[in-house]
Order: structure tokens, then C-alpha cells, then sequence
């Protein structure tokens, strides 16, 4: 997991502090819901485990799960994010 939210700051940013922060705004907001997407749906990590490492209740990981999927088709600059850090992932 560590090795995402490292993938994380270096593609957009984003700290593990800016992850698990209550800031709802964008871009951070997707940023986080892409970060559990690829914790829960790629690499299968419980969701339990995904809500506990972002400081988030264990639904909003279904949430993140169940959005990736409509996201990945409908919002094109969420799946640019999502290939730039499956890249920045494959790299390490």
C-alpha cells in the first residue's frame, strides 16, 4: 500500500497526509478515490484494510470500487490519472 501512496505523490502530489486528511475538495478527492481503487479492485487488497490505510469508512471503499469502473469509461481525465499511476506503479 505504501508503495501506491509513494506512486501517488510522485505522479500528482499528493502526500499520504493529503490522502488521509478530511479535505473533500478537488483534485484531491478523486486522487484519494483513485488511490483505493487501485488498492481494492487492482491489486484486490481488503477493504477493510484499504478504509483503515486511508483513514476512511470501509463503505466509501465500496464506493471507490463501484465508481472505478463507470469512471474508467465516462471521465477521461480520471483514466489518464489512473494510467499515469499504473505506470508510475509497473516502474518500481
Amino acid at each position: 500500500m505504501e508503495r501506491v501512496a509513494t506512486a501517488a505523490l510522485e505522479v500528482f502530489g499528493a502526500t499520504y497526509h493529503d490522502l488521509t486528511k478530511k479535505d473533500r475538495t478537488e483534485p484531491l478527492a478523486s486522487v484519494r478515490g483513485l488511490v483505493g481503487a487501485v488498492l481494492y479492485v487492482d491489486m484486490k487488497i481488503s477493504r477493510d484494510d484499504v478504509a483503515a490505510f486511508l483513514h476512511r469508512n470501509p463503505t466509501l471503499v465500496t464506493v471507490y470500487g463501484q465508481n472505478h469502473a463507470d469512471r474508467m469509461i465516462t471521465d477521461r481525465r480520471y483514466q489518464k490519472s489512473y494510467h499515469a499511476l499504473k505506470s508510475k506503479l509497473e516502474e518500481k
